[in-house]
């Protein structure tokens, strides 16, 4: 009868079972013994001798407390060591129970009954002897206290040997322990070599057939099976010579042939890794299986590459954009392809749609309208985000920068700007050239301006340091204000003409709202010109005599009326005076000497009124002289000599008188003289 493999095993392990089972039965049966005799002392001798000693401990306490109740006088302290007395009485009957279920053998119940019969006769005569205690006093209990303390030495005396015969019990078991115990391991040595000899045997004969079975040792066999099963063909199998049936022989041609179809593997994945996915694995180097595998292998990679340039065809069109290219319906789990492409193609349609989105919506000025990052997944999420991010911190960068462009709009130069990071920095670079430039600006046109205050017109802003429109403003500001020095320049040589008497200078019309220079020029040459006009008319009146002539001042305006009043007050303040001169000469020639110049004048025409009045009053006085002088005449011949004389001298008075007025004609005759003068002089300011 030829054994398998797994009956020489099973054999074996039987043999082996067997030798541990009765190894095992035997070493439970002695040690059980064991156990029993080395637990002895734990499950009763020790719970004994602690029982014996709460009993020894408890029933001295009790002594202890009689002895005190003997010698205490106190009726109250009595009662408490009566209470104390109870208790102790209760844990020493508590410690009789407890050793009455630890009782071993007839010796030792023999002396707890004892014990228990010397307890019992104690605590008969214990209630008497408190009674007698509590009642009469120490003296009265004297002879039954000696009877009690009688039992109580021969109790304390059969503790001492009870516990005694208990420990030399401890004793015997820990001996008869150790006894049982060499026994056991003795006879489990011999079940043991009887089990190893059998096994041994056995194990020999196994051995040497599966060594021959396997063709090497079956750790090697073992790890060279590993190795192939893990991929790892590089193990060397060295056959004992004329051996082609081992397992080892076997191993080492299929290792082989799994080799061979690995290299032609590897030689198909490289040339495809190359870009040569038209190279296909060698069938004919194999056999059997092996090159069904070749030949499956090869289909399978075919299939798989005609997928996949159909798979590709389709992503190449949406590389170009096109997103309604077709893809065929792939049958079974190649349907995953069309999924993922379907998928993609989604993806990069919606993708696409929230772009365009965002960017329309961008264009109408809402710049917070973002991509729905919801819709996607995965990359396209985290490309969704990025977009969104990239366009939030471009908007952010953005608004900085144009909140300092603001800043610069509403005048603030100083308004700070973060420093960006990175190739952002070129915003920074031109925010700051931007206010450079403006600050540059703002520095030329102040300069000019302070400079044009001071009176240099000519100066101008500095062209040249300045570029492309800061460089056209800044000429346009030159050539502004040249144009409107030019501007000013023409009308200041207008208003100089005026000046040099020249009424009719030209002026070019200036277009536009400079028009206003040329409306002002005309309004000054016709206020000049009106007041010439009336100064001329004044003049040619006065030289005509006409005194009483004066300009109509609701002609002009302003400074202008205020001239023309000027030369009307002026004309009445000097014809005035010859007015009324006229007057008083008048009524003179009508010989009425009474009438006076009252008004008052200034300076020489106040002179002029002092030296009229005064030659009126002389001349007055005169005449009434020669009326007195013609009376006395008349009335007194006698006196003619007297009166001849007097006539003389009278007639030598009047001649003085007459050369007097005579002198007072020819000073009125100056004054009107000079009074033309003036005329003439303010005809001539009027010029």
């Amino acid at each position: 009868m030829k054994f398998t493999v797994v009956k020489k095993m099973a054999l074996l392990v039987c043999t082996a079972l067997l030798g541990i089972g009765l190894l095992a039965f035997l070493s439970h049966q002695q040690m059980g013994k064991v156990y029993e005799t080395a637990n002895y002392s734990t499950v009763n001798s020790v719970p004994s001798l602690v029982a014996l000693d709460e009993l020894r401990a408890h029933f001295s306490k009790l002594r202890i407390g009689i002895y005190r109740h003997l010698v205490s006088v106190d009726s109250a302290t009595k009662e408490a060591i009566e209470r104390e007395i109870d208790v102790d009485r209760a844990e020493v009957e508590k410690a009789a129970q407890t050793y009455r279920t630890l009782v071993s053998d007839e010796t030792d119940k023999g002396f707890f009954d004892r014990e228990m019969a010397l307890y019992e006769q104690y605590v008969a005569g214990l209630d008497a002897l408190l009674m007698r205690s509590s009642i009469n006093g120490t003296e009265a209990t004297g002879d039954l206290a000696q009877d009690t303390r009688a039992i109580a030495s021969q109790f304390e005396d059969l503790l001492d040997e009870h516990f005694a015969y208990n420990v030399s019990l401890a004793k015997k078991a820990a001996e008869l322990s150790e006894t049982t115990l060499d026994g056991a391991f003795t006879l489990s040595l011999m079940v043991f070599g009887l089990t190893l000899v059998v096994v041994a045997l056995l194990g020999f004969v196994i051995t040497r057939g599966l060594l021959k079975q396997l063709g090497g040792e079956p750790d090697f066999a073992s790890e060279v099976a590993n190795r192939i099963a893990a991929g790892d063909l590089s193990s060397r199998i060295d056959l004992r010579s004329g051996d082609d049936s081992s397992l080892m022989a076997a191993m080492k041609t299929m290792s082989e042939s799994i080799q061979r179809l690995i290299d032609e593997i590897n030689h198909m994945s490289s040339e495809h890794d190359r870009g040569d996915i038209d190279v296909r694995i060698d069938e004919g180097r194999f056999q059997g299986d092996f090159r069904l595998m070749a030949k499956g292998v090869n289909d399978m990679v075919a299939g798989h590459v005609a997928v996949k340039k159909k798979a590709m065809a389709c992503v190449k069109s949406f590389g170009e954009g096109d997103m309604d290219a077709e893809l065929e319906l792939f049958p079974g789990k190649k349907r995953f392809i069309n999924d993922t492409i379907e998928q993609v193609r989604g993806n990069i349609r919606g993708f696409i749609a929230e772009m365009k989105h965002m960017a329309s919506e961008h264009d109408l000025g809402d710049i917070d309208v973002r991509m729905d990052e919801g819709r996607f997944q995965g990359d396209f999420r985290l490309m969704a985000k990025g977009v969104n991010d990239m366009v939030a911190g471009h908007i952010a960068v953005k608004k900085k920068a144009m909140a300092c462009v603001k800043s610069f709009g509403e005048g603030d130069m100083d308004a700070e700007l973060e420093l960006f990071p990175g190739k952002k920095r070129f915003i920074n670079d031109i925010i700051e050239q931007v206010r450079g430039n403006i600050r540059g600006f703002i520095a030329e046109m102040n300069h000019m301006a302070s400079e044009h205050d001071l009176g240099d017109i000519d100066v101008r802003m500095d062209e040249d340091r300045f570029q492309g429109d800061f460089q056209v403003m800044a000429k346009g500001v030159n050539d502004m204000v040249a144009g409107h020095i030019a501007v000013k320049k023409k009308a200041m040589a207008c208003v100089k003409s005026f000046g040099e008497g020249d009424m009719d200078a030209e002026l070019e019309l200036f277009p536009g709202k400079k028009r206003f220079i040329n409306d002002t020029i005309e309004q000054v040459r016709g206020n000049i010109q009106a007041l010439i006009e009336d100064a001329n008319t004044l003049s040619g009146a006065a030289l005509a005599g006409r005194l009483d002539v004066r300009a109509d001042p609701a002609r002009h305006r302003g400074d202008f009326r205020r001239i023309v009043e000027g030369i009307n007050a002026t004309l009445d303040a000097v014809i005035g005076p010859v007015d009324e001169v006229m007057r008083v000469l008048v009524l003179m020639e009508r010989g009425d000497l009474s009438e006076r110049i009252e008004t008052r004048y200034q300076g020489r025409l106040e002179e002029l009124r002092e030296t009229v009045n005064n030659t009126l009053e002389k001349l007055a006085q005169t005449i009434r002289e020669v009326r007195t002088s013609a009376d006395e005449l008349t009335t007194a011949s006698d006196q003619v000599s007297m009166t001849a004389q007097s006539l003389s001298q009278g007639a030598t008075e009047q001649a003085a008188s007459v050369e007097e007025t005579s002198a007072s004609m020819e000073q009125i005759s100056a004054s009107v003289a000079q009074n033309t003068e003036n005329a003439n002089v303010t005809d001539g300011m009027a010029a």
